[in-house]
């Protein structure tokens, strides 16, 4: 695979002498702390299995990971620092600031719940979560992560609420990306959060049992959402960009983004949203994954 021309020229550029040969450019890849499992061995994650592969198939660079919060991950790429992140999700107000390539398409996040609070949850027919009532609710304290996007669905309501009724939520910004909210929720300090329901899996696999927690759908927040790699809007940027692209549009890349992610769903997941799953990774394979 061929550097992207960008690259090569900041590489020349910095050649400490005629004849020596250049180290090779640094692509820094930022994303949250890697769980761990009960006997201290890194979990895979979607995260790091595609640092892995884009090691195999972009050698040219020299690959590093850039552990960050998410709210620390988003301002350090609006600033432009040379790194991209591993995945976001794309919302239009990022995308305006940002450089985006979707590497998937994600089931809506949920309200996660204690069993001991599921009776009082202001629910429809079908078990959805009303999640304006639940918000304005002052018997319900939930958590978040801060700088955090849950979806054009999902934003408008926390928006509003964190401007109308500011004690009802707490904001925190865990390395982990949320992992440690839930923890909170098990051990009573909160009542509620919004996360998407594999991660209960991720927690599982950890050791960190998750039997008493319970994933809700949310009313209004059933559509897929894409999330990808974000870049900065520069030069350095842009050029990375091309050389993520050319790697991902390939069918080793597109089965990579399958693979790590598709396991994660539950098999409910996968009957209702697997058909436009799969017709994602195919538009991937070929380089046209928002077509």
């Amino acid at each position: 695979m061929k550097l992207p021309w960008t690259f090569l020229l900041y590489t020349l550029l910095a050649a400490p002498a005629l004849g020596l040969e250049p180290p090779r450019p640094r692509m820094q890849w930022l994303m949250g702390s890697q769980a761990l499992d009960p006997q201290g061995r890194p979990i895979a994650s979607p995260g790091q299995q595609l640092v892995e592969f884009m090691q195999k198939a972009w050698p040219e660079v020299r690959h590093e990971i850039l552990y960050a919060n998410g709210k620390r991950s988003v301002q350090l790429l609006m600033d432009g620092e040379p790194a991209c992140h591993v995945s976001l999700v794309r919302t239009l107000e990022r995308e305006r600031q940002l450089l985006f390539t979707s590497t998937a398409l994600m089931p809506p996040p949920s309200v996660i719940v204690r069993r001991d609070s599921l009776a009082r949850l202001p629910r429809d027919a079908q078990g959805a979560v009303d999640l304006p009532a639940l918000l304005r609710n002052p018997a319900f304290k939930g958590a978040l992560v801060s700088g955090r996007s849950y979806g054009s669905a999902i934003d408008p309501h926390l928006q509003r609420a964190a401007a109308a009724l500011p004690k009802t939520m707490s904001y925190f910004s865990p390395n982990d990306f949320g992992g440690k909210v839930l923890l909170m929720l098990q051990r009573q300090r909160i009542d509620f959060t919004i996360e998407y329901e594999w991660i209960l899996g991720m927690m599982d696999e950890a050791g960190q049992s998750t039997s008493q927690l319970f994933a809700l759908p949310i009313q209004g927040a059933m559509a897929l959402s894409p999330s990808g790699i974000a870049c900065p809007r520069t030069a350095w940027g842009e050029a990375a960009m091309r050389g993520i692209d050319k790697a991902l549009s390939t069918p080793a890349g597109a089965a990579m983004l399958r693979k790590s992610f598709m396991p994660s769903l539950s098999p409910a997941l996968q009957a209702r949203y697997g058909p436009a799953l799969e017709a994602f990774y195919k538009r991937r394979a070929l380089g046209r994954p928002d077509a």
